[in-house]
């Protein structure tokens, strides 16, 4: 989210950490929490350079060889994972599919959402961790 200018308080962010990470899976539900935070902050403050930010960081996402685009919507595995995840208590979807993502890749989900820390058979690292397994 601070690659897109979205202020959030992140104890040991690098961005540069992120890019030089071997291989990384964004689901497309990331990218679409992202445009709705982006939509609110215009919200707010009605200036349409905010909603440019998502064009302008999108690319460099999307087109970096490290970083696979996951598409969390289609595929039936990830949306009953979801269903379950939801059914048991964690009541924010976006949450839900990105978490059901990183179960159906058997791969490490990095958050700094504690909700999300607490859910059982998910592997969940925060920046902290993630900058120390570089």
């Amino acid at each position: 989210m601070p690659l897109f200018g979205l202020d959030v308080s992140i104890k040991g962010y690098d961005i540069k950490q992120l890019f030089n990470h071997e291989q990384l899976f964004l689901s497309n539900i990331s990218l679409l929490e992202i445009k709705f935070l982006l939509a609110r902050e215009f919200r707010k403050k009605n200036n349409i350079t905010i909603l440019n930010r998502y064009e302008t960081v999108l690319p460099t996402l999307v087109n970096h060889q490290n970083i696979t685009v996951i598409d969390s919507l289609t595929e039936p595995i990830i949306n009953s994972y979801s269903n379950i995840l939801f059914a048991n208590g964690h009541s924010d979807m976006f949450d839900c599919l990105i978490v059901a993502t990183a179960m159906f890749l058997d791969t490490y989900l990095l958050s700094e959402d504690e909700k999300i820390h607490q859910i059982d058979n998910v592997k969940v690292i925060n920046w902290s961790k993630f900058n120390m397994d570089q």
